[in-house]
């Protein structure tokens, strides 16, 4: 899933990062096809935007 929203190992500043996504995921018992499901897309969009937001002080920090 973190592919899709274009994140790959070297991009993640923390894999830290993900374990509130982890967590997340595993206590809504999604299906396997969350991450692909139309069924999820608003989910998907706000999982990504959260991770988004996570990531903007440490793009402040590294450009700023």
């Amino acid at each position: 899933m973190l592919a899709s929203f274009g994140f790959t190992e070297r991009s993640l500043i923390s894999a830290n990062s993900v374990l509130p996504i982890a967590y997340y995921l595993l206590k809504r018992g999604l299906p396997t096809s969350y991450d692909s499901g139309s069924k999820y897309t608003s989910d998907r969009v706000a999982v990504r935007q959260w991770l988004l937001k996570g990531f903007a002080p440490w793009s402040l920090r590294l450009h700023g």
